[in-house]
């Protein structure tokens, strides 16, 4: 999604028998180059660690307060 200072995308899937090979790593980058957003922010369930291992490379930080069992991760 875009929209005001901060894109969020939403829906990021790669199926699982193609999964290692960096296409979630090649969607999100596309999604950060044509969003061109002042920030990202997603959620993501904190026991997803193959989510969180994509993210942090990518410049995404988590948020050390989480509301409930998911957390914001923002890049600005």
């Amino acid at each position: 999604t875009k929209g005001g200072e901060v894109s969020e995308p939403f829906g990021l899937l790669v199926r699982e028998d193609r999964r290692g090979r960096g296409w979630g790593r090649k969607l999100l980058f596309r999604a950060i180059e044509a969003s061109r957003p002042k920030g990202m922010a997603l959620d993501v369930d904190v026991d997803n660690f193959p989510a969180i291992a994509l993210y942090r490379p990518m410049g995404f930080t988590d948020d050390p307060t989480p509301l409930n069992e998911a957390a914001t991760w923002m890049i600005e």
